[in-house]
């Protein structure tokens, strides 16, 4: 039974990494203008989790614009924005063709797969173009707001007041208790598309974003590992700022975002992945303005005073 799973496993490793060879191969390089904007992008989503309203500061000019949308958004983000301007049942019609579209990527992919281990890959066209078109954007720009719209049937919030019937409710419906009722049922559904989503994206992040696909050691290379940490460094923050209540566990999440960036810029640093330089000094200082931010962030929360928007201090420096 063992050498079972060990040979289904081994065909499954093999289909996939033949699927993502080909999808490599048959894609165009994005031109330089639109991968910069897109790693800029993904720098601003990330940049903007150190300036989170369970951070204490004088002024945070991610809160000042989300306040400026609506009073009750507390972030930017696109789901937050959407819990507070969609009803609920438009917000779950969200949630489900996001779903919906999900699975038909999970589906193409399988199929792509079960091709290349029968031998038939090489007569694959639209099934790889489909692939190519949805997968940048879906593991770019498109990812946090993904894992986050994923992570909300898991989220609770704290219920305040007498008549309050538990402490902490179930975001979508506070009256109901977390894990409780049809949210419980829910909640277990999106758990499962997310951890399909992260067993489809990160060996895809491995191979993908790699200009040398081919190296006979998958792990040995520098981009494709580099890409695999910023997107798992992705998961962990979506989901620390996203499951618990959003003015709870500051110590935590300030703790969280300081380790996570200080390992990416590490990791960066330490193997200097793309080959211009130019583009590895870039890089490098958008990492590190992440961790100055971060590293204000825990001094605000340390403070625990908002006389001050450290930061906005610690950014500049920390990027030079």
């Amino acid at each position: 039974m063992v050498r079972g799973l060990r040979k289904w496993a081994k065909s499954v490793q093999d289909g996939l990494f033949a699927a993502l060879y080909a999808m490599h191969q048959a894609r165009s390089p994005p031109p330089g203008g639109r991968a910069a904007a897109v790693f800029t992008i993904d720098m601003a989503q990330l940049m903007a989790f150190a300036f989170h309203a369970a951070f204490p500061m004088a002024h945070s000019p991610t809160e000042a614009l989300a306040s400026s949308v609506h009073p009750d958004v507390d972030d930017l983000s696109i789901v937050s924005l959407a819990l507070v301007l969609l009803s609920r049942p438009m917000f779950l019609a969200l949630g489900g063709a996001v779903v919906i579209f999900l699975l038909a990527v999970f589906g193409n992919l399988l199929a792509v797969m079960h091709a290349f281990s029968t031998g038939r890959g090489a007569q694959l066209t639209w099934p790889i173009t489909t692939l190519n078109i949805f997968a940048m954007p879906t593991l770019t720009i498109f990812y946090i707001p993904i894992i986050q719209l994923l992570l909300i049937p898991l989220a609770c919030v704290a219920t305040e007041g007498p008549d309050a019937a538990h402490s902490y409710g179930w975001l979508l419906d506070p009256d109901t208790k977390c894990y409780t009722g049809w949210g419980l049922g829910l909640a277990v559904s999106a758990a499962t598309i997310l951890v399909a989503l992260l067993a489809m994206a990160l060996p895809m992040a491995l191979v993908y974003f790699d200009p040398r696909p081919h190296s006979p050691d998958v792990f040995a290379r520098p981009l494709g590992r580099c890409s695999l940490l910023l997107l798992t460094a992705k998961s962990i923050i979506a989901a620390t700022f996203r499951i618990p209540p959003p003015d709870s566990l500051a110590e935590i999440k300030a703790t969280i975002i300081v380790v996570v960036f200080a390992f990416l810029l590490y990791f960066h640093l330490t193997r200097l992945p793309y080959y211009s330089a130019t583009t590895n000094t870039a890089v490098g200082a958008a990492y590190g303005a992440l961790l100055g931010a971060a590293v204000g962030a825990a001094i605000a929360v340390v403070n625990a005073s908002r006389t001050a928007s450290w930061p906005i201090y610690l950014i500049p420096p920390s990027a030079l």
